[in-house]
């Protein structure tokens, strides 16, 4: 059995293309803290997720967002342009959900407050994540 849950902050704002197929893939770091005091360090994910997860991932999170995360584990290698062997681990996604407070561009800056996130979101969105 493959199944990964993982629950952090986004490293950075997703990255989002289309492939030929017509798939929307999108990828981001995912950042998780591991251990106490002067033993606590992170570690970094690479996420990748598809369709209409792929495209809610883009439209309601950015850095710093925080989400959980459910998926597999995937290994790939290829070769780069030089001819060096090169190796990812990824986790892909079958579910993400949305924790915590909204992004940044819904931060209130006259009071430096982050609205919490309303139910309304994910109601409106047709996609278990």
């Amino acid at each position: 059995m493959n199944i990964v849950i993982l629950a952090g902050r986004l490293g950075k704002d997703p990255e989002s293309k289309a492939l030929p197929s017509g798939k929307t893939v999108v990828n981001f770091s995912l950042a998780t803290e591991d251990g106490f005091g002067q033993n606590k360090h992170t570690n970094w994910h690479n996420i990748t997720c598809f369709d209409k997860t792929a495209d809610a991932v883009t439209q309601y999170t950015a850095k710093g967002s925080q989400v959980a995360v459910t998926g597999r584990v995937d290994y790939r290698s290829w070769d780069d342009k030089d001819g060096n062997k090169k190796y990812r681990t990824e986790i892909i996604a079958d579910r993400v959900e949305f924790l915590g407070t909204k992004p940044r561009d819904e931060f209130n800056q006259e009071t430096n407050y982050r609205e919490p996130a309303t139910q309304e979101v994910a109601d409106d969105l047709d996609v278990a994540f």
